[in-house]
């Protein structure tokens, strides 16, 4: 939501800047490969929260419901996966 886009981005907001930062990442690399034949599957973020992965046969992927539109992209400070949406805290 456009409201809630606006008071996660403003740089009076830095602890809740910090914590939806976090909860895009994990304390180590997943590459795709690592997921092996599982189908689904549960990670913590940085944030603590538990976010959950699902592959379906067709291979396409899901983290808290929304697509993973791409894997294994190389970045100097480990590895992104393009996510349909954004992780938003309940």
């Amino acid at each position: 939501p456009p409201a809630q886009l606006a008071a996660m981005t403003s740089s009076s907001n830095r602890a809740a800047n910090a914590a939806l930062v976090q909860r895009h990442m994990l304390r180590r690399p997943m590459h795709r490969a690592d997921a092996g034949r599982r189908s689904f599957f549960e990670l913590r973020t940085l944030a603590g929260n538990n976010t959950y992965i699902t592959i379906n046969r067709d291979e396409s992927a899901y983290i808290d419901g929304g697509r993973i539109m791409e894997f294994d992209v190389a970045a100097t400070n480990g590895v992104i996966h393009v996510v349909q949406h954004v992780l938003m805290p309940q």
